[in-house]
């Protein structure tokens, strides 16, 4: 029995969020019936599900009785058996949008017109703030899911497949053991975009700003943003394949330490 529930818990955890009431008990009894043989106990055994959206964690219960032998001679014909089992999202670990900083306000930001399609991956926020995610003017939100540790402002724009979440545990920074090259110099200061262009991995100082109807892709590699944003607005597009973008306030011609993720304007 407990066997059986805690790989309903595990199977079920990171689809719950989308599923109706019904929908995961059914799913969660077909299960747990598959695995377990129900003839061990007087009647089969009633199984529950609770998903608690704001925790991001499932639990499965299931209770019966079986018949007793040698204690029928005190009286007790049947004893009760249960099994429980918890599971939680950590982390969904295909976010492609991670918010480093631990107590930022806006530590990701979506604001004005702009429209962020996340197609099959994530939006993580470890900042803790009431407002570590900002969703402001008429910008939108997309994505497979939505995870902040803190809140969330102007959320009513965000939509995700697996649900939007606050509250949720930190995630490890996968960055701590990367071992990025040391950099020096400027390959561009200022650089702002307005029409299509192809750029190539260096320095950019003083930030990367692509406007309205640029349409800029990045050949792989490690795009250094020294002591500047990354700032995307409104009907402007960035494409890229294995591109690392690291942001740095430690002047170009220091070795890059960890800073506040960049903004999405």
């Amino acid at each position: 029995m407990q066997a059986a529930v805690d790989a309903m818990a595990l199977n079920l955890v990171r689809s719950a969020s989308s599923l109706t009431g019904d929908q995961l008990s059914q799913k969660t009894t077909d299960g747990f019936n598959a695995l377990f043989d129900g003839s061990q106990t007087q009647g089969g055994a009633q199984v529950n599900a609770q998903y608690n959206a704001q925790a991001r964690s499932l639990t499965v219960s299931a209770t019966g009785s079986i018949k007793t032998d040698f204690m029928g001679v005190m009286g007790l014909s049947s004893l009760a058996v249960g099994a429980r089992a918890v599971a939680v999202v950590i982390g969904d670990g295909t976010a492609c949008v991670l918010a480093l900083n631990k107590n930022a306000s806006g530590a990701a930001i979506a604001q004005g017109s702009t429209t962020v399609n996340l197609t099959g991956c994530s939006l993580y926020d470890n900042s803790g703030n009431a407002s570590a995610l900002t969703v402001g003017g008429s910008a939108k939100l997309s994505a497979l899911s939505v995870g902040v540790v803190g809140g969330i402002s102007g959320n009513t724009s965000i939509t995700a497949v697996q649900g939007v979440n606050t509250g949720v545990q930190p995630l490890a920074d996968p960055y701590a053991k990367l071992q990025v090259p040391a950099f020096s110099g400027c390959d561009d200061h200022n650089f702002t975009a307005k029409t299509k262009v192809t750029i190539n991995p260096g320095v950019y100082c003083g930030g990367m700003k692509l406007n309205a109807g640029a349409d800029v892709t990045l050949n792989p590699g490690i795009y250094y943003i020294d002591r500047g944003d990354l700032t995307v607005n409104g009907g402007a597009t960035m494409t890229g394949r294995n591109v690392l973008v690291m942001p740095t306030m430690l002047g170009a011609e220091q070795l890059l330490r960890p800073v506040p993720a960049p903004r999405c304007r």
